[in-house]
């Protein structure tokens, strides 16, 4: 990462250095359009379009169009600015944007600029014959996309159109961007955006014919002469910026796993290069509260432009602004509630009495200072300790995973080796600790699931079993479910900040049932709210207990004297089954005389299905899904007779396709799988239900998750 921050100061570097003699004011006037130039957006005007690397959401749609691909749920706008107010002139702009898919999202603006009732008038007629009124409307279509971790893009296509009286041009416009973004709290901000190409426009209409007396005789007459406008090009841009986030403050109470700190600072710096007109410098700053409130001034530099008697623009390139969002309803368990964001943002003038503008945008699902980002944190060492009434084994904390994992055992394949990974995932796993009441991780718990993660990737063909627990406080319903939200949170951390497979763990919950402190002190409690994540081998945890029934012999004595040449050595050696052989495990002894539990093709089914998952709004499975599906097709050829049904379900969301079209989608692409690897299609039936059936509740990104499943049963 610090190569791409040295790389992207030298680009920086260069830009300024080419450009010291670069501009382009001998061009000035040989363009048109230049109300395209104009940015009406809230967020953006008040810093001058500066933050092009981190803008997001619908703003983007003024400055760089990449950061539309933030968009979360649907966003609806409406600004007014009132343009160098004394002249009159007033610019209106309406639009929308959603998100179609996750990582897609499209965006649809009007923009409409009136400069007021002007007097016609005539050389002949110095006096106001009549009035008329200029106008200027653009319509815009836009598409954003995220490409990879950090990388996103986007473009925009423009129909405009300009007025003038009996005179009209029309033209096309594209406008593109890119950002990226890297850094440990994914505060590190690129973007490059070009807008305005385009071919060249002009003017046609009845305004451009002219009446000419010609003599005729002793008499003359009218006759009409066609005049050609002159072609002029659109105002192309190009802009490359940087920003940095600077966080601090602490954490706020949030439901989901990581929360960003509550106050933001943002430095943005760009360069534009305008074609037809001098380049410009811009140095901003945004300052925002639990990005809830936000102030945020900016400066755009040009050549004279801070000289009133020789500099060619009406503004002073200034700028400032303010925004609050307005939570429309209270939804304590999502991160990302409805708002309406009210801002203000001014630009002073030389003349003209500046720029005042207003905006309102409503998110159904803002993003937020909750917004998921990678922690990469190492576990810090312990400063206090918490006295208990009675005394517990100290918990170490170790800071280097080489010092943590220099005793674990390279592989899993001996009830030595079981017993040593299971003690040393105890050790860490009892210190990954919740608030009271919410699914949400304490620092310590954070820095013990980044050392459990670190050790499970050491097994990548072990499976393990996560286990959630709470105390006593509330009911035994809401418990239980606190205790899935917990296991699952735990799971989820895994598979995205770790890596870990969804199908190399099996999630569990048990509510209260399960106390390993006493629920009457506080301590206790909190010793209760915890995950638990064990290994997952039936045959090696069956042959690490003590066996319950005596050995027989015929005779004891001579046993007694050979203990140490039968004692079984198998165990030592006993490798794990392939995954295949692991779906029907047979009945068998073992040498401590208990049998390996075997499963209910049901109970197969059921653990396969809950690994097979589709992004959001599409049909497209992971490659663990695959996987997954091609576990269940061996239990289907491991018992011929066997038929099942696969019922789909999704959450609430709008995409581009019904939710019950779908799960229709779903169902196919699972049976076209099952089918290819040798799966009779009679065997196989199924059932669409769309978000007609949810489990859990869509109002937050677990409970939506949940409901967007896979279900799998065996048909008698």
């Amino acid at each position: 990462m610090m190569k791409f921050y040295k790389w992207s100061w030298c680009v920086g570097l260069l830009i300024l250095g080419v450009s010291g003699n670069a501009g382009n004011s001998d061009r000035v006037g040989e363009a048109g359009a230049y109300e395209l130039l104009i940015n009406t957006q809230a967020r953006t005007m008040g810093l001058l379009g500066i933050n092009s690397a981190n803008v997001r959401g619908i703003d983007a749609l003024g400055t760089n169009i990449a950061g539309l691909a933030h968009n979360k749920g649907m966003s609806v706008f409406s600004n007014y600015t009132s343009w160098l107010s004394a002249t009159g002139t007033s610019l209106f702009n309406v639009g929308v944007g959603g998100e179609i898919s996750n990582g897609n999202n499209i965006g649809f603006s009007i923009g409409y600029m009136t400069y007021g009732d002007m007097d016609r008038t005539t050389s002949i007629s110095p006096e106001p014959l009549s009035t008329f009124s200029p106008f200027y409307l653009n319509i815009g279509l836009s598409y954003a996309r995220v490409f990879g971790r950090g990388v996103r893009a986007g473009v925009t296509g423009r129909l405009i159109n300009e007025s003038i009286n009996n005179l009209s041009a029309t033209g096309f416009a594209i406008d593109a961007g890119m950002q990226y973004t890297t850094g440990e709290k994914e505060d590190f901000h690129f973007g490059v955006f070009v807008r305005n190409l385009g071919f060249p426009m002009k003017y046609a209409g009845d305004g451009l014919i002219l009446n000419r007396p010609v003599p005729l005789g002793s008499s003359q007459y009218d006759l009409p002469f066609f005049n050609r406008a002159a072609k002029f090009e659109l105002p192309t841009q190009f802009s490359m910026a940087i920003s940095k986030d600077l966080y601090f403050g602490n954490k706020p109470a949030a439901s989901d796993i990581f929360c960003k700190p509550i106050h933001r600072l943002s430095i943005s710096t760009n360069f534009v290069y305008n074609s037809f007109t001098p380049n410009n410098y811009g140095l901003g700053l945004e300052y925002s509260f639990r990005e809830e409130v936000s102030l945020r001034a900016g400066f755009l530099y040009e050549d004279n432009a801070l000289n009133k008697e020789t500099t060619t623009r009406a503004h002073m390139g200034a700028s400032a602004g303010i925004s609050y969002d307005l939570k429309l309803k209270d939804r304590k368990k999502s991160k990302n509630p409805a708002v309406l964001e009210i801002s203000y943002n001014y630009r002073p003038s030389w003349v003209f009495g500046g720029t005042h503008n207003f905006g309102f945008v409503y998110f159904t699902n803002k993003y937020s200072y909750c917004d998921e980002y990678v922690i990469a944190k190492a576990v810090e060492v312990a400063k206090t300790v918490v006295p208990e009434k009675k005394p517990e084994p100290e918990i170490k904390y170790i800071t280097k995973y080489d010092t943590i994992f220099r005793e674990a055992p390279a592989k899993i394949e001996t009830v030595i080796e079981y017993k040593k990974v299971n003690d040393m995932l105890k050790n860490f796993a009892s210190n990954i600790e919740f608030k009271t009441g919410t699914a949400i991780l304490t620092d310590r718990g954070e820095g013990a699931l980044m050392v459990v993660g670190e050790m499970l990737k050491n097994y990548p063909d072990t499976r393990f079993l996560i286990e959630g627990h709470t105390d006593d406080d509330g009911t035994p319903e809401n418990n239980m479910r606190l205790s899935m939200l917990r296991a699952k949170t735990v799971a989820r951390y895994l598979n995205e900040f770790k890596s870990i497979p969804d199908v190399s763990m099996k999630v569990e919950w048990y509510g209260e049932t399960k106390p390993v402190g006493d629920n009457s002190s506080e301590e206790g409690k909190q010793r209760n709210r915890r995950v638990e994540v064990k290994v997952l081998d039936a045959k090696l945890e069956n042959m690490s207990r003590p066996s319950s029934a005596p050995r027989k012999t015929e005779a004891p004595k001579e046993v007694e004297t050979k203990k140490p040449v039968v004692v079984p050595s198998a165990p030592k050696v006993e490798t794990l089954a392939p995954k295949k052989e692991e779906i029907k495990i047979p009945s068998e002894s073992t040498e401590t005389g208990a049998d390996v539990p075997k499963k209910t093709p049901q109970e197969e089914l059921n653990e396969y299905a809950n690994t097979i998952s589709f992004k959001a709004g599409t049909d497209s499975l992971s490659r663990m899904s695959k996987r997954a599906i091609s576990t269940v097709v061996n239990v289907l050829k491991d018992n011929p007779s066997m038929k099942i049904k696969i019922d789909a379900h999704t959450d609430n969301g709008k995409y581009a396709l019904s939710n019950m079209e779908l799960t229709e989608k779903m169902i196919k692409t699972i049976k076209d799988l099952m089918v290819q690897q040798g799966i009779d299609p009679s065997r196989i039936s199924s059932e669409a239900f769309g978000d007609t059936k949810p489990k859990d509740t869509n109002d937050s990104d677990i409970g939506r998750k949940n409901n967007r499943r896979i279900e799998l049963k065996v048909v008698k």
